[in-house]
């Protein structure tokens, strides 16, 4: 019985691999290894926490993933044991690791191991489950236990029992139900609140066999995988129903079971993986070793996907919408350049060096020389109105009949690969080489073709060819640019455009717009409105190096097949508002050709698409394309004080001094973890979000004392963010020296020191205080006139006169410059009022801005010129401020204004004998005519006391420094005619 058992197995075994063989078909598994980071091959175990971590075990110990990296814990970490058998989470989140020899907790990063000592009579576990009331239910080779608060317990009547699963149905029982123990004796159903088993399912029940290995639900009925086939237990019934290789498995022996949304039943074992939807199995191909389909265990994600443990590390599936197929029955990795479908329903598929391939009821053909090829270098093909099926190979064009092929003759003109083949609205034939294009029509079923040369003096290749409304062809090459045949006529666009791009590789026209892959992106044309559009990995290419272009659902949207994958632009929306929505697919995706080749995209009628790439054809069926809804587990992995890794628990209150926090953060996103953005805030110092970044940490340095809330949220791949932002609250306490009690008693002592100084210091300075004092105060009195004269209402008014002047005549420029001047000038003479000594260069600045708003409010009166000799360190010099100003002032007021004629004042500054002298000299009416007119005009209330208060204030300044300060005015004549005046301001140098 047990020989025709095997023989049965292995037909069934060829007959289904057979079957399978001639789909050839692979779907995509996303596969982690020891490559990518897994510290061991064969997984043994698998499992997702609440929080999106997934675990896995094998022999090297247990490791988690987040999406982009592997955190192992192992023996040298302080687990139990190598070998891992089991991984399980319990109520609080901590996770159990069952080893050969007890089982580690993994708490926090921390480790924590139970063993025979602790009362694990065997400590070989091999199954772990959560069970009731915080507690963890452990299976062993030898019993079950119970792990709750620290201690273990066995559970009597399975003392005798090996345990190979357990399985809680509160899972879909909601809150209410009982464990699933599979044994080598049956599975038992257990009631772990009254502690007692309620029933023994075996062979005497229906059973295959004795050995159940693992347990799921499906719509309420259990899903029991043994070592003798596949049963379904209806818990309300209890009747069982068996499958077994007659029905379409592949192995009997099954390893693991998973429910995938009560739709699909996921079954692993030595031999493969299957999907059962209830009336027929479906094979999966997961890798292209033998060690890939050893299935160990599954897990249903929590984003909708399943993971696979295997002898070749993990793989993660998301969905059917992209497929391959093998080398074996199909083009495998071949060089795949056009692909198109034939009006019989056959898909043909070219290539370089393997020939031709026809895709026909589930099996490829190849056809290469044997079949009458020249070469097996074919770059093109399509099928014309008549039903010709013609091929463009790296020397000729040649037309399929009758399982063989034959050359088509056209013109020894045109010369080079035919790597594009077009068929125009006229029926005409139309293909490109490395001189030119050349037409093809049939006449009485013999071709004749006319050759288009095109005029270059380089080398290039013609790669695209497309038709416009008024039947003109766009021609597309490779080096050469792009040009237009109209009727003979070939246009250069390039040169007649201004555009520098050389590659045109594929070309595709509609609705008055011209579609252009390239090097350096998409192009595209508007030829009504002569604008050019240039998307770029800016507006979301993966790549800006397209080979192939494609309309797709009814020219709705483009596909585009880049070195790094696909991209469909949605047309709909451009032409609406010209909005650029880019949907990219790469490897990770599941498009695993990644690198497409020229005119290798074509659409069926259903929708699905097929891409030739460099590593061979890829089928995508886009209404397979399952979206993640399921937002992103943020979580804030780690915090670091200093770039020292720490453990903080929140709201902690930090010392002062640790005042710069690095947060390490992840949004687990197990789908496609290179998509995940991140936004951040810490209350208390930012006030908005960040901008979405991939950036997963934030560092602060130099936080000044306070309360703050770091706040972090995520979005998962299709876009979509964390309603629920992950926060961590901490302090930063203030120092002692900032704190009230402290300052208090700094204040008090600073306090008592200076008065105690003060009073034992009063009698022997007195009079020097009172003498300096009173100095000080009539210095004070006469800096106080000399601002006040500086800033008198006389020339404020003729200011504000001035701006409104420009505001009534329009000139709003002129007074918002006038204004402008005016406040600096108010700005710096107010904070220089205070001072005593300014730099030569802070006083200079303020005369410049005075006789700046003075030319401006006396409009062509008068220029100046400033001249510093080299004697003067106008950086280091120092002077009392604004004394030159008042002469100035006199000297445009009563000397230049009065003049007829536009005037020249000159400031000349030099250095001598510890002197600064200040010359003053302007050009205008002299003092003696200015006096004239003053007694001509009427009297006014107001008095300039400017220059009185100057001469005061360099009175005062010749006492303190004991200098001999003097000024010289001298009326400048010529024949006793006035010149004008010259001022000389001796004043000391300070600096």
């Amino acid at each position: 019985m047990k020989i025709i058992k095997r023989i049965q197995y292995i037909l069934v075994v060829f007959f289904i691999s057979s079957f399978l063989g001639t789909e050839a078909q692979q779907y995509f598994f996303k596969n982690y290894s020891v490559e990518s980071g897994l510290p061991f091959v064969q997984v043994s175990c698998m499992f997702q926490q609440k929080n999106g971590y997934l675990w896995s075990g094998g022999y090297g110990g247990v490791c988690r993933f987040d999406g982009k990296s592997f955190l192992t814990f192992n023996p040298k970490k302080g687990l139990v044991d190598h070998n891992v058998n089991a991984i399980a989470e319990d109520d609080s989140g901590f996770v159990f690791a069952g080893t050969n020899k007890g089982f580690s907790i993994i708490k926090n990063n921390k480790i924590f191991n139970y063993t025979k000592k602790d009362g694990l009579l065997n400590p070989y576990v091999i199954a772990l489950c959560n069970g009731y009331d915080q507690s963890m239910y452990l299976g062993t080779r030898k019993g079950l236990y119970v792990f709750k608060e620290k201690k273990i317990k066995p559970v009597k009547e399975f003392e005798q029992f090996k345990i190979n699963c357990i399985y809680n149905t509160t899972i879909f029982n909601k809150g209410s139900g009982f464990l699933c123990i599979g044994t080598d004796n049956g599975l038992v159903l257990y009631d772990y609140e009254k502690h007692k088993s309620i029933e023994l399912i075996n062979t005497l029940n229906g059973l295959p066999s004795n050995q159940v290995n693992c347990i799921t639900h499906q719509n309420g009925n259990l899903i029991i995988g043994t070592a003798g086939g596949l049963s379904v237990y209806d818990l309300s019934t209890k009747k069982i129903t068996n499958y077994h290789i007659e029905n379409g498995l592949i192995d009997e022996n099954i390893n693991s079971v998973v429910n995938q949304n009560d739709k699909f039943v996921w079954i692993g074992s030595e031999n493969g993986l299957l999907r059962f939807d209830g009336l027929q199995f479906n094979y999966y191909n997961i890798g292209p070793d033998n060690n890939s389909n050893v299935v160990r265990c599954l897990v249903h994600a929590r984003e909708d996907n399943i993971w696979v443990g295997t002898h070749s590390g993990l793989f993660r599936y998301k969905d059917n919408s992209f497929s391959t197929f093998d080398k074996i029955n199909g083009p495998g990795n071949a060089f795949v350049f056009q692909i198109f479908r034939d009006s019989h329903g056959d898909l043909w598929v070219t290539s370089d060096n393997n020939g031709i391939y026809k895709y026909s009821q589930g099996y490829f053909k190849r056809y290469g020389t044997a079949d009458g090829l020249k070469t097996n270098s074919v770059k093109s093909g399509l099928q014309d109105a008549e039903g010709r099926v013609i091929f463009g190979t790296e020397n000729d064009l040649t037309q399929f009949k009758n399982e063989k092929f034959e050359t088509i003759p056209i013109t020894p003109q045109l010369k080079g690969s035919r790597e594009v083949l077009f068929l125009a609205s006229d029926n005409k034939l139309w293909t490109g080489g490395s001189n030119g294009v050349a037409s093809i029509i049939w006449t009485n079923n013999k071709p004749e073709s006319k050759f288009y040369p095109i005029n270059f003096k380089g080398e290039f290749q013609v790669y695209g060819i497309c038709e416009g409304d008024d039947h003109e062809l766009y021609i597309g090459t490779q080096h050469a640019g792009l040009y237009k045949l109209v009727g003979d006529s070939m246009i250069a666009l390039n040169k007649k455009l201004g555009w520098d791009f050389e590659d045109f590789l594929a070309l595709r026209y509609t609705n008055g717009y011209l579609f252009a892959a390239t090097l350096d992106g998409l192009l595209i044309y508007d030829i009504k409105r002569n604008d050019l559009k240039r998307i770029t990995l800016n507006d979301g290419l993966n790549s800006e190096m397209i080979y192939s272009l494609e309309f797709a659902e009814n020219r709705q949207a483009l596909w585009m097949g880049t070195n790094q994958g696909i991209d469909k632009l949605n047309l709909k929306k451009y032409f609406e508002n010209k909005t650029i929505e880019i949907t990219s697919y790469g490897k990770q995706e599941g498009f695993a050709g990644v690198e497409c080749n020229g005119n290798g995209i074509w659409e069926d009628g259903d929708g699905t698409l097929w891409f030739g790439t460099v590593s061979g054809i890829v089928r995508h069926e886009p209404f397979n394309v399952k979206k993640n809804t399921i937002q992103n587990s943020t979580l804030i992995q780690g915090i670091k004080i200093f770039n020292e890794d720490t453990i903080l628990k929140n709201n902690v209150v930090l010392p002062y001094s640790y005042n710069m926090l690095t947060f390490n953060y992840r949004g687990i996103c197990l789908t496609n973890p290179d998509k995940v953005l991140y936004q951040k805030k810490l209350e208390g110092l930012d006030k908005e979000w960040s901008v979405p970044s991939t950036e997963d940490y934030s560092k602060y340095a130099n936080l000044t004392p306070g309360k703050y809330i770091f706040k972090v949220r995520s979005c998962n791949n299709e876009g979509i963010w964390d309603t629920n932002e992950t926060t961590f609250a901490f302090t930063i306490a203030r120092p002692f020296y900032l704190t009230w009690w402290f300052t208090l008693i700094v204040v008090a002592f600073i306090g008592s020191s200076v008065y105690t100084i003060f009073k034992v210091r009063l009698l022997s300075i007195a009079r020097q205080q009172k003498l300096e004092f009173n100095r000080k105060v009539e210095m004070s009195k006469i800096e106080l006139k000399a601002l006040r004269s500086q800033m008198n209402p006389h020339f404020i008014f003729n200011s504000l006169n001035s701006i409104q002047h420009y505001i009534f005549h329009t000139k709003s420029d002129e007074a918002i410059k006038y204004l402008s001047k005016f406040a600096r000038l108010v700005r710096i003479i107010l904070n220089n009022s205070d001072k005593p000594t300014v730099t030569v260069e802070e006083d200079l600045e303020a005369l410049k801005l005075y006789l700046e708003l003075e030319q401006m409010r006396f409009e062509e009166k008068f220029d100046y010129e400033v001249i510093i000799d080299g004697t003067v360190d106008t950086d280091y010099d120092i002077m009392p401020p604004m004394l030159m100003q008042p002469y100035v002032e006199n000297a445009i007021l009563h000397g230049l204004n009065p003049s007829s004629k536009k005037g020249k004042l000159i400031i000349h500054l030099s250095a001598k004998n510890n002197f600064l002298i200040c010359t003053i000299t302007d050009d205008g009416i002299g003092r003696e005519k200015a006096a004239d007119i003053k007694r001509t005009m009427p009297v006014t209330k107001h008095k300039s006391l400017g220059m009185k208060i100057t001469e005061d204030r360099l009175k005062i300044l010749n006492e303190i420094n004991n200098s001999r300060l003097s000024v010289i005015i001298t009326d400048l004549k010529e024949n006793n005619i006035s010149k004008g005046t010259q001022v000389q301001l001796f004043i000391p140098l300070i600096g």
